[in-house]
């Protein structure tokens, strides 16, 4: 339930149009890692702690406590303890996940859920298994034996595979004062793995971490601004570069269609405030895509060429769909047919869970449904990156 309301709240993830696979394969090949749902930077070091301090515990603690339980109770821990230092500065608790329903059972979506993908390729936790499976199987057989292990996460290979490195100073308990910023070590210990994370060449952090581009980047306000930065940066890579362009081109592509989608929420709303905000966002859509020659008939193959980085084709309908979509445009068909289109692509990719079926439920002075600009995972990784530039400062 929590999660269906935040998906109608947010509206960078409600896919109504089914373009998700496409928007998801571009997010993880600049972005790779990270999700729209993390906060802090502070939760892969976390994390990695928590797993580790279970492993150097004895055999006979760990036959009593199992990882998947004891995980479960030091993030609960963890939650606590960074509510009570923040209440102590007498701040908000603000990117600490839980903190609103720590105190009765803890929050269901656990960090160690939200950030196992990018604990995975980020190397810092190096085996290829879910998490459920993970907590099943590391540490049987008496994996742990004769392990030698030191703060910066580098263990005895001749004993011990390294399954999990170690953050800087993590031994022992929670320190005190603990918050989510992270010390000088831990940023130099993140920024050397987010470095290594993605397609080389490709992933953005890595590249901007690599160049130095930090500071500049952290200027741009959304993904746009930051395309239009990396348009004009000598330093990233030009196939950085260039599938950051692609990405910005398609976001822009299916920005209209979302567009039309709230006309026809503001219609069945009779939301007269929404109707408007429709009809200037389409004025100013369609002069810059003119401006920007994004539809042409090549756009679709444009689109669908970071199908090359992923084992899945894409689904023939959303293929369909975009060849229409680019079609309808490019002939400028009229705004009866254009939402004509629109609809019967939201009810054949929801049917009855389609947001034009249920409008009853839906609130009457909501500002957006769904989509808009596309975002990739731009805001979580920004935050990321400006955890690591504050503390190296």
């Amino acid at each position: 339930m929590r999660t269906v309301l935040a998906a109608v709240k947010d509206k960078a993830t409600l896919d109504e149009l089914g373009i998700g696979q496409l928007r998801d394969l571009y997010s993880e090949l600049l972005f790779p890692g990270f999700s729209t749902i993390q906060t802090r930077s502070r939760y892969f070091l976390a994390i990695a702690k928590i797993l580790r301090d279970w492993a150097d515990q004895t055999p006979a603690v760990r036959r009593r406590t199992p990882l998947a339980n004891y995980l479960r109770e030091q993030e609960n821990k963890l939650t606590q303890h960074l509510v009570d230092s923040y209440q102590a500065l007498g701040q908000k608790p603000e990117g600490v996940i839980g903190h609103t329903v720590v105190e009765k059972g803890g929050v269901q979506r656990r960090p160690s859920s939200t950030y196992w993908n990018g604990l995975r390729k980020f190397g810092i936790v190096r085996r290829d298994q879910s998490l459920a499976e993970f907590c099943r199987e590391w540490g049987a057989d008496g994996q742990f034996a004769d392990r030698v292990s030191t703060d910066e996460g580098l263990d005895d290979e001749e004993h011990s595979p390294t399954d999990v490195l170690r953050p800087p100073d993590s031994k022992g308990g929670w320190r005190k004062g603990l918050t989510l910023d992270l010390t000088r070590d831990e940023a130099t210990f993140l920024a050397s793995r987010f470095k290594m994370g993605g397609e080389r060449g490709i992933a953005v952090t890595g590249q901007l971490l690599q160049t130095k581009q930090v500071p500049a980047a952290l200027r741009c306000e959304d993904f746009e601004s930051f395309a239009a930065w990396a348009r004009s940066s000598s330093q990233l890579d030009p196939r950085c570069t260039e599938f950051v362009e692609k990405a910005w081109r398609f976001s822009l592509f299916v920005e209209g269609a979302h567009i039309v989608f709230n006309g026809l929420m503001a219609a069945r709303l009779q939301h007269k405030p929404l109707k408007q905000v429709t009809l200037r966002k389409w004025d100013e859509w369609r002069a810059k895509c003119k401006k920007e020659r994004v539809f042409h008939p090549g756009a679709v193959a444009e689109w669908t060429s970071v199908l090359a980085f992923s084992n899945h084709p894409v689904r023939l309908k959303c293929e369909d769909f975009l060849s229409q979509w680019n079609q309808a445009i490019s002939e400028d068909w009229p705004p009866a047919r254009l939402e004509a289109l629109i609809a019967r692509r939201a009810l054949d990719t929801k049917d009855n869970r389609s947001l034009l079926r249920r409008t009853n439920g839906l609130p009457r002075n909501a500002e957006w449904f769904g989509m808009a600009a596309l975002d990739f995972r731009w805001g979580t990784a920004q935050r990321m990156l400006r955890d690591i530039h504050e503390a190296l400062k």
